[in-house]
């Protein structure tokens, strides 16, 4: 009974959701008129990479899920640059509602590279799942890659991800690097939205 309960819940509420989206996008589309922005995998030649240098990195975090299609990305790179990109799935195509590029400030990159050069990747699972927490329903998801090149120029990558139910079970190091990032995040996204 208490699952059949909670299938009918998430179902209304995505329903909801779904209908209260359309409506939103049908007014954005609206006051937007023509110059709605596609997005496409061909477009994304203004995201950041990773630095040719020796000792280079690039890290990248994306959460999407929730309630409403959206995705909302932030990447940031040893060259001081950090870019923001938010994403609404819109007449089935991914929209680009927000897409900034900044210089980080000193101060503000060296608390990131610090946190980046103590964070253990290689310990890193591959995700982060808890069987007693699972994940449901709209819980939305962060990705987090982190690709460097070493002293020699060769390039790695390490990938993870979590949710809400299963953030207790993120390494300390992880929790470091999203907790320095998110306000930097956030103030672009910020200025991204004026």
């Amino acid at each position: 009974m208490r699952r059949t309960l909670l299938f009918v819940l998430c179902f209304a509420l995505l329903m909801l959701s779904i209908t209260r989206g359309r409506s939103e996008e049908a007014s954005i589309k609206f006051r937007a008129g023509a110059n709605e922005l596609s997005f496409t995998d061909e477009n994304k030649s203004a995201a950041l990479s990773l630095p040719k240098p020796k000792n280079s990195w690039l890290i990248e975090i994306s959460r999407s899920g929730g309630m409403r299609p959206v995705k909302e990305t932030v990447q940031l790179n040893s060259t001081k640059e950090i870019m923001v990109t938010s994403e609404a799935l819109r007449n089935g195509h991914n929209t680009v509602t927000c897409s900034r590029k900044e210089k980080l400030s000193e101060r503000d990159f060296l608390k990131i590279k610090a946190a980046i050069m103590s964070a253990k990747p290689s310990a890193w699972e591959t995700g982060y799942s808890d069987p007693q927490h699972p994940i449901c329903c709209d819980q939305p998801s962060t990705h987090l890659k982190l690709s460097s090149r070493d002293d020699k120029g060769k390039e790695q990558a390490y990938s993870t991800s979590w949710y809400p139910g299963s953030y207790n079970l993120v390494p300390t190091d992880l929790k470091a690097l999203e907790t320095f990032i998110q306000p930097l995040w956030n103030a672009v996204e910020d200025r991204c939205n004026k």
